[in-house]
């Protein structure tokens, strides 16, 4: 039965040819000319919201000093310092500049609106000036007074408490440090009072910026002798006599000190 049974069929490979469609959906690669127009496209997008985030700005800054300027002329550390002519002169500046605003302003161009800003700003720098500089004086002086008084309570050490075989500084550099201070101390006395007769509506004569260079001429010259006897060496110590010779000289003084006699002791009470 066993030989009966028929014989497994071999395995056989069979290879047929099959044909294949390749679709490509994708984005091809721009040429360089449709890459630069691209570029081109964006870099247009990105200036037009710069110059538009720019006018904004601008208008914004127009529109803000205007406000802010005509609040300024009814307070009074600005009304201090103008006159009434030149109060209704800025006024009328600002008041011409807002009606322009609401008429012309929001179409002007940011060219436009710098220069109107630009020609509000120098018509109210000489008020602008006047209260800035009020405002600073208290705090400069106070700085320039107390340096002062450092300054000439170190040459006072300097030149009388240190004694002459330890004194570090010459008498150049002494004698200039005093010069200075008597030279700012001189400007400072002339110079307030010579600003407190003048009017408020007055451009000032007290200024900031020559005090700060009053104060940075004592500062420098104080720093410098400072800094010398920081690093300055002690001065040799002259050498003692020796004790033999001492000595020898106390035994001659007392060997010629004479007591004096009995009868020219005075009497006891």
């Amino acid at each position: 039965d066993a030989e009966r049974k028929a014989k497994p069929k071999k395995k056989s490979k069979i290879s047929e040819d099959i044909a294949v469609e390749l679709l490509i959906n994708d984005v091809l690669d721009p040429t360089p000319d449709e890459l630069t127009s691209s570029k081109k496209k964006l870099q247009d997008l990105t200036d037009r919201d710069m110059a538009k985030h720019e006018r904004e700005k601008t208008l914004n800054s127009l529109e803000a000093f205007i406000f802010e300027t005509q609040d300024k002329l009814y307070q009074e550390e600005y009304q201090f310092v103008v006159s009434e002519e030149e109060k209704e002169q800025i006024s009328g500046k600002l008041r011409d500049a807002s009606e322009w605003m609401d008429e012309d302003g929001y179409a002007a161009t940011t060219k436009q609106l710098r220069e109107k800003l630009s020609q509000l700003k120098s018509s109210c720098k000489d008020m602008f000036f006047r209260v800035e500089e009020r405002r600073k004086w208290p705090e400069h002086l106070a700085a320039l007074e107390s340096m002062l008084n450092t300054s000439s309570f170190f040459l006072r050490r300097s030149a009388k408490l240190i004694p002459e075989d330890d004194q570090i500084f010459t008498e150049v550099e002494l004698n200039l440090l005093e010069k200075v201070i008597n030279e700012t101390t001189t400007w400072k006395n002339e110079t307030v009072a010579e600003q407190e007769k003048r009017s408020p509506q007055e451009r000032p004569i007290l200024l900031s910026k020559d005090i700060e260079s009053k104060l940075a001429l004592l500062d420098r010259e104080v720093n410098y002798l400072l800094n010398k006897a920081k690093f300055a060496k002690p001065k040799a110590k002259a050498k003692a006599k020796n004790s033999t010779s001492a000595d020898k000289d106390n035994s001659t003084s007392e060997e010629k000190t004479i007591p004096p006699a009995e009868q020219d002791k005075a009497p006891p009470p």
